[in-house]
């Protein structure tokens, strides 16, 4: 019994204050786009061997996945 009665005065302690962090004072940066030019050097470099370019491909595409999530949350955490 006397467990209970320290264990509830513990709980009802933690339970008083709410703990609301809040992130919605993050100004996230715009997300950065390699452009034509990049475009360019990728195309050139890659297209002669298209082997050798599967790691940059797999970083791309994991980039463009980043960046979709990104632009979901953007809107919700700038306002």
């Amino acid at each position: 019994m006397l467990m209970m009665l320290i264990l509830s005065q513990t709980l009802s302690a933690c339970a008083k204050k709410t703990c609301n962090p809040s992130i919605t004072s993050i100004v996230l940066p715009d997300f950065p786009v390699a452009g034509d030019l990049v475009a360019n050097d990728l195309e050139f470099l890659c297209s002669y061997n298209i082997d050798k370019c599967i790691n940059i491909n797999n970083f791309l595409n994991k980039l463009y996945r980043f960046k979709t999530i990104y632009n979901l949350y953007k809107p919700l955490i700038n306002n």
